[in-house]
Parts: structure tokens; C-alpha cells; sequence
């Protein structure tokens, strides 16, 4: 499974997804503290800053689960 969240905060969402062995493609904050935790965390995920600003058309047909906070 394929897990993409949205206002991770720091992504609890994205450790219970890790937990279950799913992948966490991407994460969405804007929060610059949440954004050093997430690199440091998720370092193969994909991290986008404001979500205004994004492009999701790439992974249409590529998340299995999506999870706001």
C-alpha cells in the first residue's frame, strides 16, 4: 500500500502507515519545524511545502490511502 498525507504535521499518520509496512510516497506541510522532522524522518518521501502550489497529477492511480490531519 501507498500512503500520501496531507497537513502531516509531524506525520502520525505516515508512522502507523510505515508500522503496517506500507510506503509513505509523500507528505504535504508547510510548518518549517514539521518540514526538518519530516526530512529527517520520511527521507524517501517526497515533501511538498504548500499545497496550493502542487501538482498531484503524478500520482493519480498511485496512492492507495490519503490522510489529512
Amino acid at each position: 500500500m501507498k500512503h500520501g498525507g496531507l497537513f502531516a504535521g509531524v506525520n502520525g499518520f505516515g508512522i502507523a502507515a510505515e508500522m503496517m509496512g506500507w510506503e509513505n510516497s509523500f507528505w504535504v506541510e508547510k510548518d518549517p519545524f514539521c518540514i526538518n522532522i519530516l526530512n529527517h524522518r520520511f527521507p524517501r518521501s517526497k515533501g511538498y511545502e504548500d499545497i496550493r502550489d502542487t501538482d498531484f497529477t503524478i500520482w493519480d492511480g498511485r496512492i492507495d490511502i490519503l490522510t489529512g490531519g
